[in-house]
């Protein structure tokens, strides 16, 4: 059984007993839930929607959350990640905000909120969020919002400050730096240094980054441009079998088309 199918049997199995709970079901009879423990059962139910990928369900959750105890900051933050995920980043900003307003110490939303102004540009403001992120002697993910920064720097062609960042992040969390080793693989690149970017485009996919297209592709690449053909056509090959459906694979067929 894979891991997603455990997961899913554990959170239908919460679920039921989260819903019996709110129903006020129990061998001992009715038992009075107050407002806010209903909440955290409903915002408990759509946190698993939604790792599950159910977004609208965990948005159902989350309203039902709400209407019940608006000042949970922790429903805000799972409310921006439920939008991110749905592609809808004004929104998500908004609940990522809201959450930050609620408790200004959760480096959680505070990454959050980092990565969704990223995406929508506006870096200057999310630099300074992922730097307070990051400074946080206590945040596990530092890795993330190190990345982040990371990423900005390399977008601005700042490749030493980029490098620097994504080592750091690399060494805080080395099995879930996919994204930091993917950019530096992407920066030895430039400097030539294919043995050392083959290195980190491998590390790159390890661990639970499997699924990360851009850098399978990206190690197919380099491979081609170091003169290993006959390994770069069967990293080609593949990356056409693991992601049919993603733009990398048409890239990896154009690619196969024009190789030795």
């Amino acid at each position: 059984m894979s891991e997603a199918q455990v997961f899913g049997r554990i959170y239908s199995v919460f679920a039921l007993a989260l819903g019996l709970a709110l129903a006020g079901c129990s061998s001992s009879g009715p038992k009075r839930m107050s407002d806010e423990e209903r909440a955290r059962a409903h915002l408990a139910i759509g946190d698993g929607a939604l790792n599950e990928g159910d977004f609208t369900g965990a948005l159902i959750e989350y309203d039902k959350a709400e209407k019940l105890n608006p000042k949970l900051p922790e429903l805000h933050h799972s409310k921006a990640l439920a939008y991110m995920r749905r592609g809808d980043l004004p929104t998500a900003v908004r609940c990522a905000r809201a959450a930050l307003d609620l408790r200004p110490s959760s480096t959680d939303a505070r990454n959050t909120l980092g990565k969704l102004l990223v995406d929508q540009g506006q870096t200057k403001e999310a630099q300074k969020h992922l730097e307070q992120a990051a400074a946080d002697p206590l945040y596990r993910d530092a890795f993330k919002p190190l990345s982040l920064l990371g990423m900005i720097a390399y977008r601005a062609g700042n490749q030493r400050e980029a490098e620097h960042f994504f080592g750091r992040a690399i060494q805080l969390d080395p099995r879930r730096a996919c994204v930091a080793y993917y950019y530096r693989g992407n920066i030895r690149v430039k400097s030539g240094d294919m043995t050392a970017a083959l290195d980190d485009y491998d590390r790159a996919v390890m661990n639970a980054c499997g699924s990360f297209a851009e850098a399978h592709y990206a190690k197919a690449l380099a491979l081609s441009r170091a003169g290993q053909f006959d390994d770069a056509r069967k990293k080609f090959v593949e990356v056409t079998k693991l992601f049919p459906k993603h733009e990398v694979a048409n890239q990896a067929r154009q690619q196969l088309r024009v190789l030795p």
